[in-house]
């Protein structure tokens, strides 16, 4: 059984790395590595009388931006911490993982496909295996992009910039969790409508539902404490409807504060560049409790159908 699910996983993992949208993350992923790797800090030593020299930030061997001799010099953790946080929370985040989505949107819809199936299920895997087999094979892929793309940035900062933060690293497998909550959901999705672009747009639109209640909470939180005019009945429905909504949906977002977070204790510059972030584990018990909800009816559906 073991096996059979290794070599599922292998399958898909393998197939959609040389699928088309899987080459074009490979080659963007290494040529993120490739530009940060060509990012530096090149200082000069002050001239006789003053007390600091110029810096310069260069890209290769030419010059980007230069600090005059006497101003602030460029600081290396600023850049490096900058560049963690475009890349953990931006390029891994919201980019990265919308277009792992795309690429793993035909999992479960391949996998019912007849012929197959019936090539899939001739393993010794019940369905409800094969399911999760589907959905672990999504987070391997992610998992193998994740670790090239800040495991990458982490080596060419720490060779460029002299920046070995492993703290750095722990952006893996956040971005790993955070797909794993929408991979969830893109598997029921496809299980329940056996169409790929559905697999699609249900968990990002999910993504964006989530947002934009986690968004509506903060702004209704914010008229409770301040009020400005006395809040109307309607309103005060409306305000219970969000708060019913925080306390169902998970919190994606979480995971973007959580990586925040991180990369703010770890470079432990910017303190007006990255908002102090307090992560609820409530927050994350929701999302586990999403994921379990999801892969456990889609289990049920995907074992109860007739193929």
């Amino acid at each position: 059984m073991i096996t059979g699910l290794v070599a599922i996983i292998h399958d898909a993992v393998t197939r959609s790395l040389r699928a088309p949208m899987g080459m074009i993350l490979l080659l963007a992923s290494l040529l993120l590595i490739s530009l940060v790797a060509a990012l530096g800090i090149s200082s000069t030593p002050p001239e006789p009388g003053a007390t600091t020299g110029s810096s310069r930030l260069v890209f290769v061997v030419w010059t980007v931006m230069e600090s005059p001799t006497g101003a602030p010099a460029f600081r290396p953790a600023i850049l490096a911490g900058t560049i963690c946080y475009l890349l953990a929370s931006i390029i891994c985040g919201w980019v990265g993982i919308i277009a792992a989505i795309v690429a793993t949107s035909d999992y479960m819809t391949s996998a019912a496909e007849r012929g197959r199936v019936e090539l899939t299920l001739s393993r010794p895997l019940p369905r409800w295996l094969l399911v999760l087999a589907e959905y672990f094979s999504g987070l391997a892929f992610v998992g193998v992009l994740a670790s090239l793309v800040i495991g990458g940035s982490w080596l060419a900062m720490g060779l460029r910039l002299g920046y070995w933060h492993p703290g750095y690293l722990l952006s893996i497998p956040i971005t790993v969790c955070l797909f794993a909550l929408l991979n969830a959901t893109a598997i029921l999705a496809g299980v329940l409508f056996r169409h790929w672009a559905l697999s699609i747009m249900v968990p990002i639109s999910f993504w964006a539902l989530c947002t934009m209640v986690a968004a509506a909470k903060n702004i209704v939180d914010g008229m409770r404490e301040n009020p400005v005019a006395p809040i109307g009945i309607t309103m005060e429905r409306a305000s219970q409807a969000i708060d019913l909504l925080y306390v169902i949906l998970p919190r994606p977002g979480s995971f973007s504060e959580l990586n925040s977070a991180v990369i703010k204790e770890e470079f432990s510059v910017g303190a007006d560049m990255f908002s102090t972030i307090a992560v609820s584990p409530w927050s994350m018990a929701a999302c586990a409790a999403w994921t379990a909800g999801c892969l456990i009816v889609a289990c049920v559906v995907f074992t109860r159908r007739e193929l």
